[in-house]
């Protein structure tokens, strides 16, 4: 008895071999239904990826509008006189967007064996 491992949607080049003599066609029909199967995942995956570009879209046109609606109260603070709080305000409006590109970590995603990415 021999145990074979296979990794990924088609079998070892030498196990092909031998299906197609067994059953002549087998190859290109399995490598057809590997190539629908890939078809279908990405255009199921499409509405996904399309969702999050929108979102993440709205998330910045939200966000650059709240921080200049902060910006613009701030300096309407500092003409008429409150300063510390016009100061207080346009600071933090342009650090909240400021600190994301100055304190970028980088993501630690787990590798297939078992080790993290650093």
């Amino acid at each position: 008895m021999q145990r074979i491992t296979v990794q990924g949607p088609l079998p070892a080049p030498h196990l092909l071999r031998q299906y197609e003599e067994i059953h002549p066609g087998f190859t290109n029909r399995l490598l057809t239904a590997v190539e629908e199967q890939g078809k279908h995942r990405r255009a199921m995956d499409q509405p996904t990826l399309d969702a999050n570009l929108r979102l993440a879209r709205f998330g910045q046109i939200i966000g650059g509008t709240v921080c200049l609606a902060a910006l613009g109260c701030g300096t309407y603070l500092v003409s008429i006189g409150n300063n510390p709080v016009g100061i207080a305000l346009m600071f933090s409006a342009v650090a909240t967007v400021v600190a994301p590109f100055m304190f970028r970590f980088k993501r630690r995603t787990p590798r297939p064996n078992g080790e993290t990415e650093s």
